[in-house]
């Protein structure tokens, strides 16, 4: 395989603009709502791709090279820039439609296929993560929420031991001691 040409780079542009318009023009009453759907819309924009998408990515990679080692075939392949640019570029507006704090996730499953590619696996799924570099990952979302958590279970645990002694707290103690540490009752209570 070679690089695309200029020309051929501007042509496969094109034809993915061309289709991504005509998918939203067909659906506008879908998606142009007050305020519009952009979630909506980039489903229709990246359904509208649909083969184009994987010509695009064939047509934008180079192989580098093919190897067999211990009976295994490793294709190593140029990175397909355009299509990796596009996929961020939508999931970047999901971030927005879906009113995301930082990242979203989409799910890409492989079909399965007739060669195993040496670690047993003939048939994958796979979670992308695309999220702004400056902002907390989901693991550091997922340390806080336990941060949160556990600075919770502390007051409830205190209030508990507290309730074992003779002149205890009553119920209104655990909601108050709970909106001191930054977390009131969802209900308002």
């Amino acid at each position: 395989m070679s690089a695309l040409t200029e020309a051929q780079r501007v042509r496969r542009r094109q034809q993915a603009r061309d289709a991504i318009e005509k998918g939203l023009r067909d659906s506008q009453d879908a998606w142009a709502q007050t305020p519009p759907r952009l979630d909506w819309a980039a489903d229709i924009a990246v359904t509208s791709l649909g083969e184009l998408a994987a010509e695009i990515l064939v047509d934008g990679t180079m192989m580098r090279s093919f190897t067999l080692k211990d009976g295994v075939p490793t294709l190593e392949l140029e990175p397909a820039s355009e299509i990796l640019t596009l996929f961020v570029a939508t999931m970047r507006g999901f971030l927005g439609a879906h009113r995301a704090e930082n990242y979203v996730e989409t799910e890409v499953t492989f079909p399965s296929v007739s060669m195993d590619v040496g670690d047993g696996a003939v048939g994958d799924a796979y979670t992308l993560t695309v999220q702004r570099r400056t902002h907390p990952t989901p693991h550091g979302f997922r340390q806080r929420a336990e941060r949160e958590r556990d600075t919770i279970l502390r007051v409830v645990s205190t209030y508990v031991t507290d309730c074992n002694s003779p002149k205890g707290p009553n119920a209104r103690d655990l909601v108050r001691r709970l909106e001191e540490a930054g977390f009131p009752l969802p209900d308002g209570k």
